[in-house]
């Protein structure tokens, strides 16, 4: 089976490198991808230039493939886990987010020492504040699930280890012009942060950490 893939960029990708990859993206060190052109071609203007949409083959057979967005398999205590061991940010000494991060870390990471690729939806910053307010007790497991499953931000293929890389090949790239995804790309994070502000009003429905602790779910 493959996948056809694109990554958006600066630059032309030919030879991905995991070593170039920071190890603090949401779903850690990895050659971050999708499925839909379009969307890759924002991607290559977030930083307000022209870029370029790198498009490749990926032969899945033979890798250990997790896919995160598979809700009969993974729920978003596995998704929101893997985002705080990966992703930089501040808890306050002594506040609930330490325990209940460490209680997430313990009781829902996932072993990802022998996958090759992760299928997540993408966690920007926006995303991301919402599960820390998830894990200080004030937004529900329901409504982070809502907040995730909003989608705008589009779903990402990430390949995380060498073996998945080789398995990579790069078919060719298309320019990208600033001016035409450019705005494309702050409409649709625009649109995803709204989305997310009419979540708030719900917040307070639902189960919480200190249950989930309690429960020990």
């Amino acid at each position: 089976m493959e996948l056809i893939l694109y990554h958006g960029s600066e630059m032309i990708v030919i030879e991905p490198s995991l070593s170039k990859s920071k190890a603090n993206n949401d779903y850690g060190r990895g050659f971050y991808c999708t499925e839909d052109e379009e969307l890759s071609k924002e991607w290559a203007c977030k930083r307000g230039s022209n870029g370029f949409s790198n498009k490749y083959v990926l032969e899945l057979d033979g890798l250990n493939v997790v896919d995160l967005t598979d809700s009969s398999k993974y729920s978003t205590l596995e998704w929101i886990s893997i985002l705080i061991r990966n992703r930089t940010f501040t808890i306050p000494i002594g506040s609930i987010s330490v325990e209940s991060r460490d209680y997430l870390i313990e009781r829902h990471s996932l072993d990802l020492s022998n996958v090759d690729v992760i299928i997540g939806y993408r966690a920007d910053n926006s995303y991301f504040s919402y599960a820390q307010s998830f894990l200080d007790n004030s937004m529900s497991l329901e409504s982070l699930e809502s907040a995730v499953m909003l989608g705008d931000l589009g779903k990402q293929v990430v390949l995380i280890s060498e073996k998945a890389i080789s398995r990579l090949r790069f078919i060719d790239s298309t320019s990208v012009d600033n001016r035409v995804y450019g705005p494309l790309y702050s409409e649709r994070d625009s649109n995803t942060r709204d989305q997310l502000k009419k979540l708030k009003g719900k917040a307070r429905n639902g189960k919480f950490i200190l249950q989930i602790m309690e429960e020990g779910s």
